[in-house]
């Protein structure tokens, strides 16, 4: 598991604060937070979160990683340490399964945090599982209505005339 830090903005001022992971106290992206601006060492200004406010929903796409008895989920994105997953056994998973997980239990530090799987895909090392998992996560459709698909037929017939061909840059051969 990776160390990790974060970065507060003051909603008057939007002055940005650099969090380091151990002054965290667990707290995840779009969380609310209220901080304690702290003695800086270097040129940026940092500061301890004091207490979480208002948590945000933290869904994301992630790969099971199994060490011994333990699973754990590795995000894609959104911060860079496993997220113990509950809630399932070794032989329900496989490592490596390409998953959308949400952390349902808040520790005080982010090693305790506990993730379910909300959707499982396969195996992470394909193209097409993975895509499927994004296109899920942001609940983009896979297939189009039939009024788009009726729109493309039309277009993909009409007759583009002489006079409209020669002013654009025909690639319709690549």
């Amino acid at each position: 598991l990776n160390k990790t830090y974060g970065f507060a903005k003051d909603e008057e001022t939007d002055k940005e604060y650099y969090i380091s992971g151990k002054n965290m106290s667990g707290a995840l992206p779009d969380d609310v937070v209220l901080i304690k601006e702290k003695k800086s060492e270097g040129r940026s200004s940092e500061a301890v979160v004091v207490k979480i406010i208002k948590s945000s929903e933290c869904r994301f796409i992630g790969t099971i990683q199994k060490e011994g008895n333990k699973i754990f989920v590795l995000p894609d994105s959104l911060f860079k340490f496993g997220v113990e997953l509950s809630g399932v056994k070794p032989s329900q998973i496989e490592d490596g399964e390409k998953i959308i997980a949400e952390i349902f239990y808040r520790g005080a530090s982010h090693f305790d945090h506990k993730a379910r799987v909300v959707a499982s895909f396969g195996d992470s090392n394909s193209a097409a599982v993975c895509c499927n998992a994004v296109l899920s996560m942001y609940q983009i459709e896979k297939e189009f209505p039939d009024i788009v698909l009726n729109e493309a037929k039309k277009i993909a017939t009409d007759v583009i005339s002489d006079d409209e061909i020669s002013r654009r840059a025909d690639l319709r051969g690549l």
